[in-house]
């Protein structure tokens, strides 16, 4: 591969990871919240899990919906 290849796969891999990071925060987040039903909280926690735009739209509209699950009772 020369060198230009290369800056291109580190950087693609970089945003692969960053982009994977953000989805599964969002995933984890939306899992932790109660919708009022389970059926809402699947449908936040598929779109938070999409890939690349996912967690995009959760955390614009998903985020504040909801109430935190206290799991420590």
């Amino acid at each position: 591969m020369s060198q230009d290849n290369m800056l291109l796969f580190s950087i693609g891999a970089i945003l692969v990871l960053v982009l994977t990071v953000l989805s599964v925060t969002a995933f984890q987040h939306a899992v932790k919240k109660d919708y009022g039903s389970t059926k809402k909280r699947a449908i936040w926690s598929l779109i938070a899990i999409f890939p690349f735009i996912g967690w995009i739209v959760y955390f614009l509209f998903g985020f504040r919906k909801g109430v935190k699950i206290n799991f420590d009772q």
